[in-house]
């Protein structure tokens, strides 16, 4: 009988190791040869989603049955979904167990004399391979998978495959990390494979950060291979090399189910954008847990802001706390008139009731929006209210109304809410602990809204069932930041996807 189990036991740490090791354990030690062959990584990126295939494959070509432990690294982001164990020519699949009830079995069946294996997760990015009873002559594969979502940094993805745990510090006597090189075989000479995709709707161009190799163009697609030992991790950066707005878009057919990816994409950071008109809204959290330091950190930040604003712009303040109360009853032009009334304003205001931040969203939706105007949706507050997903399902029913930003503001944030109002707002999300904070945040915030570069996007599908598509409504496309429009269809795949959208001088049209 042969088990296979794997689990996410988060165990802890104690003193310094060099690692990966690969430890070995035999009741008969007087021919003991075990070891790690290969690693073989078959990784495709679609887009932006990267599913990797990881195959370890190991040899018993000694006389004993052998135990054997290996530590390994993989991407902290790594979602792993599926395992699977060859064992000569038998495979098994693998089974998600409890951590504990997944050690049970395992060490059970390591009494018994059984074959196991056993996945532990110790850190996101620390795995450790456990294996029982690996007979004499006993070729044993390891096939895991996993996905992992890349975001892009400045208009460049960066797809990495680790190949070393480097050596850690401990005190809390965490077994992974005691391994050592006295009793623990090096895998620096254990070969490691590496095929590389990366499938764009998109020109796109490649760069291997880490090796030396040659990069295969075809299409939209970018080919590597590589053959080497674990001695550094692989690193491959790409960017969307169009100098233009791009859209695309990619499939991938299953026996169950049927997914679609498609892709709106900025021109090079470097490439000049004719802006849309630009319209700030600014929520202003004034309730009586912003009394101090907080309000007055609040204060200054919104200060910079709308001095970043251009006189081509337009704003407005709501300010809530138990109820809530607008700067003007539509959106002022960004003259110096305007922004000193403003400045002034805000100056005078205290801090004092509730938090009433549902209501303060809802009456900002209501307000009407300048014509032909970007409109952005800056939040500012401590986040101290029980309503987070309430908030959360309005955001995301009206992201083609309003691009939402949060600013956490003070030193105990609810980071919940001010993360997951960027996350589901397909914003950013920023924290302002003091006025310290303040100057550089409102750099990182002008830098990343400064150049909206397509608005009102909607997406039409005709000829083609489709269902469960994110996000429910489509978010301006900024310079800095993608758009990725994703579902599930039925087939044929014989329709078209026509995506619409506005910018600064005109209109645009793509059907895909």
């Amino acid at each position: 009988m042969i088990l296979f189990l794997f689990s996410t036991i988060l165990i802890a740490q104690e003193d310094s190791t060099d690692c990966p090791y690969f430890s070995v354990n035999a009741s008969d030690t007087t021919d003991v040869s075990f070891s790690l062959v290969s690693s073989n990584i078959d990784a495709l990126v679609s887009g932006v989603i990267a599913n990797v295939v990881v195959e370890q494959v190991y040899v018993n070509s000694g006389d004993s049955i052998v135990d054997a432990t290996y530590v390994f690294p993989m991407s902290s982001n790594a979602a792993v979904y599926g395992m699977e164990m060859q064992l000569n020519e038998k495979i098994i699949k693998a089974e998600i167990k409890r951590k504990d009830e997944a050690q049970t079995i395992f060490d059970t069946a390591n009494q018994n004399g059984q074959a196991a294996s056993l996945l532990e997760q110790h850190r996101p990015n620390v795995f450790q391979m456990s294996l029982a009873n690996i007979e004499a002559g006993d070729t044993v594969s390891i096939k895991m998978n996993y996905t992992e979502l890349l975001i892009p940094e400045k208009g460049k993805y960066q797809f990495v495959f680790p190949t070393i745990v480097g050596p850690r510090y401990t005190y809390q006597g965490e077994n992974w990390v005691s391994q050592s090189a006295i009793d623990s075989l090096n895998t620096a000479a254990t070969e490691l494979n590496i095929n590389l995709k990366i499938n764009a709707s998109t020109p796109l161009l490649a760069e291997c950060k880490s090796h030396n190799i040659p990069i295969d163009y075809q299409g939209n697609s970018a080919n590597m291979y590589l053959s080497t030992s674990p001695e550094k991790d692989f690193i491959v950066d790409y960017s969307l090399d169009g100098n233009q707005i791009e859209t695309g878009i990619l499939l991938y057919e299953e026996d169950e189910e049927n997914f679609f990816l498609s892709m709106i994409h900025p021109s090079k950071p470097n490439v000049g954008y004719d802006i849309p008109q630009r319209e700030y809204v600014f929520i202003m959290d004034v309730s009586g847990s912003m009394s101090g330091t907080p309000l007055e950190t609040s204060k200054h930040l919104i200060n910079l802001l709308l001095e970043d604003l251009n006189q081509s712009d337009r704003f407005n303040i709501l300010f809530f706390a138990g109820g809530s109360s607008v700067l003007s009853p539509n959106s002022l032009a960004a003259t110096t008139d305007n922004l000193n009334l403003a400045t002034e304003f805000i100056e005078n205001i205290n801090a004092g009731g509730g938090t009433n931040l549902l209501p303060a969203l809802e009456k900002a939706l209501d307000m009407n929006g300048t014509e032909d105007f970007a409109r952005t949706f800056v939040i500012l507050t401590d986040g101290l209210v029980t309503v987070e997903k309430e908030a959360y399902n309005l955001i995301r029913s009206n992201l083609n109304n309003a691009n939402f930003f949060s600013f956490g503001i003070g030193s105990s944030v609810n980071r919940f809410i001010i993360d997951g109002i960027a996350y589901v707002g397909e914003g950013e999300a920023f924290v302002a602990t003091n006025d310290s904070d303040a100057n550089q945040i409102a750099q990182n915030f002008k830098e990343y809204i400064d150049r909206p570069v397509l608005t009102n996007i909607e997406a039409i599908f005709e000829g083609i069932d489709v269902y469960d598509i994110e996000p429910l409504t489509i978010p301006d496309v900024f310079a800095e930041r993608p758009i990725i429009i994703y579902g599930k269809y039925d087939k044929p795949a014989e329709g078209t996807l026509e995506l619409n959208g506005e910018y600064g001088s005109g209109f645009v049209s793509e059907i895909l």
